[in-house]
């Protein structure tokens, strides 16, 4: 069995909610923000560790992405204390290296800045 069978066996209903809902709603209003715990529980897999190999999670979130790369956004979440904040970014490395650099450059910001256009923010 394949990572992603094994890891599929563990956690059925794991990979069903996002790339599912992508692929079921054309919503040109839903997006995915990976800032924050979801990148450290699903992007880099910390949930799963010691059941399979994590570094089979940033691939199949690369592939998502990739297949919908207008609706996924990345953000730091930080408040306040930015003396940690190079490492707060820099943990996006390893996910953003496995995308076209064109996919890259949205998920970092062309998404959000066409988001906050589309919703007349600085209007």
């Amino acid at each position: 069995a394949t990572q992603i069978e094994r890891l599929l066996k563990i956690y059925p209903d794991f990979w069903c909610g996002i790339g599912e809902l992508m692929s079921r709603h054309d919503d040109p209003n839903l997006y995915v923000d990976i800032s924050w715990i979801f990148f450290e529980n699903y992007v880099r897999g910390d949930l799963m560790r010691g059941n399979v190999n994590t570094d089979i999670f940033a691939d199949m979130w690369a592939a998502v992405i990739e297949k919908y790369p207008d609706r996924f956004m990345i953000g730091s979440d930080k408040v306040g204390h930015w003396a940690d904040y190079p490492h707060e970014i820099e943990k996006y490395y390893m996910l953003l290296d496995k995308l076209k650099p064109e996919t890259a450059e949205k998920l970092c910001r062309k998404n959000a800045l066409s988001l906050i256009k589309k919703r007349g923010v600085f209007e």
